[in-house]
């Protein structure tokens, strides 16, 4: 979501408790700075992979806490949001692959 911190997505998308959300996001940040940004600032500056990466991340996340609360529909996820992240995911991938080879 734009502008959205990933705790405040959290608790807007998946309606989770806000100290909850708010651990959950530290964890996001930190995977995202040391794990994503570091290696893909390498290769591009353009930020849609990061921000594609940074939603599946909120989305797993706040996915696995709610399922944890019960309410999460893993059918759902699997046959609808899972298969749109996952293509607009290798689709980014693509992009960045051949940008790194013009380079």
């Amino acid at each position: 979501e734009d502008n959205l911190t990933s705790a405040e997505w959290l608790v807007k998308t998946w309606k989770l408790d806000v100290g909850v959300a708010e651990e959950a996001g530290a964890i996001i940040d930190i995977l995202m700075r040391d794990y994503v940004a570091g290696w893909y600032g390498a290769l591009s500056t353009d930020p849609d992979f990061t921000n594609a990466v940074q939603d599946i991340m909120v989305y797993a996340i706040g996915a696995l806490l709610v399922h944890v609360r019960g309410e999460f529909n893993l059918i759902e996820f699997i046959l609808h949001k899972g298969t749109l992240l996952l293509r607009h995911h290798l689709s980014l991938y693509s992009k960045a692959r051949a940008r790194a080879e013009v380079k």
